[in-house]
């Protein structure tokens, strides 16, 4: 066992020697190097053994870490987290007082940062009941240390740390949404990044995340325009081997897509494994309202694993409109074709099973979709009819959910 972790401190040496930054990375996740390394440690509590032949700082940083790496493998996480995060705290102090040179270990600070908000999720929910300590918000304080310092880079190289402050603002919104606080802190830090621009010299994989948070966070805020915009960038620039990640963020792009009227395909949705959205587009498509209850009730648990049940429960009124709709057309060759009958849209409902409203309701109802602009038009109660409006009385729902 003692040689296994020999070996791994010899290729951190030559990655040391080297500048080899991708490789020293590596060498310091949890990810790659955790489960190897934890059954080599499990009994020495000695970890200076192994790291005496580094120069500060990696003595100390691969001290701290290899402790944590112990300490995980033997399900101790609050002792990790405080492990981890010395691990970081001495490569980042080493990174401020030794810039620009060391700042080619810009990669492995990334890499630890999400390590550190990682453990201290299973910190937390190791934390006694009664106690008062919160370490993932310890984890968002210590991410804010880093983001400053990268962000605060002025030099121009291209291992400049600033080029890691999108990274860390990933890992603020992961943070925020876990805890659903800090949201102000993370608008104004991303105001900030958006100030800087050159966001296409950024890496890739930090751009996509970027992308995918950002989106999300505008389709909670009913901004569905800028959700469709940041989630389809998302999903264009996101690698095509990357299936997972693709249908992460159809998850909360689909709903933008059908909340402004562009039904996916099916072809689309097999491909990435979305058939819960399957039924529920061919719905809306049709007007099905009784089609539309049934998918809603069948896929209810997987839209609120993911936190879109209330967002997916809006579509319903998309159904409404595209049935009246339909009514409409129905009935557009009479002669008072700008005259809808709410008796006529009774009997529509009915017909989809909706068979508790009555003509209150279904005024309610459409005075519903004309706040929403879904209608143009305004019901008159004394004819019991909606005169609609003799120019796009149902607008295409790009223009209206934007």
């Amino acid at each position: 066992m003692a040689a296994k972790v020999q070996s791994y401190m010899y290729r951190i040496e030559t990655a040391i020697q080297s500048l080899n930054a991708e490789e020293l990375r590596d060498h310091f996740s949890h990810r790659v190097y955790g489960s190897t390394l934890g059954p080599a440690l499990q009994n020495t509590s000695n970890y200076e053994r192994y790291t005496r032949n580094l120069m500060e700082p990696y003595r100390s940083i691969a001290s701290s870490f290899l402790e944590a790496v112990h300490l995980i493998y033997t399900n101790k996480s609050i002792e990790a987290f405080k492990s981890q995060k010395a691990a970081l705290a001495a490569l980042r102090e080493a990174m401020k007082s030794s810039s620009p040179h060391l700042n080619w270990l810009s990669p492995v600070m990334e890499t630890m940062v999400r390590d550190l908000r990682i453990i201290s999720y299973s910190a937390a929910d190791e934390t006694q009941r009664g106690d008062e300590k919160d370490y993932i918000a310890e984890a968002y304080t210590e991410v804010q240390k880093c983001f400053t310092l990268c962000i605060n880079d002025r030099s121009e190289e291209a291992d400049s740390k600033k080029w890691s402050t999108l990274m860390m603002l990933n890992e603020f919104y992961n943070i925020a949404t876990k805890l659903n606080k800090y949201w102000q802190n993370v608008g104004a830090s991303t105001e900030r990044i958006k100030h800087q621009g050159q966001l296409e010299l950024f890496k890739t994989a930090h751009r996509v995340e970027y992308l995918y948070n950002i989106g999300r966070k505008a389709l909670f805020d009913a901004n569905y325009k800028e959700a469709d915009v940041s989630l389809s960038e998302a999903f264009r620039l996101c690698h095509k081997d990357s299936r997972s990640n693709k249908a992460l963020i159809l998850t909360y792009l689909i709903p933008v897509k059908l909340l402004v009227g562009h039904m996916p395909s099916n072809r689309l949705l097999s491909k990435y494994g979305m058939h819960q959205y399957m039924g529920i587009s061919n719905a809306l498509r049709d007007g099905n309202l009784l089609k539309m209850k049934e998918e809603l009730t069948k896929n209810q648990a997987f839209f609120v694993q993911w936190g879109l049940f209330l967002i997916i429960t809006k579509l319903r009124f998309i159904a409404y409109r595209n049935l009246f709709k339909k009514v409409h057309l129905a009935i557009l060759e009479s002669s008072k074709k700008y005259q809808l009958p709410l008796k006529a849209l009774l009997t529509a409902l009915t017909f989809c099973k909706e068979n508790d409203v009555d003509l209150d309701e279904i005024a309610c109802i459409v005075a519903n979709l004309i706040a929403k602009k879904y209608i143009k038009g305004y019901i008159s109660h004394e004819h019991g009819v909606v005169v609609l409006s003799k120019k796009q009385a149902f607008p295409p729902l790009s223009s209206v959910n934007t």
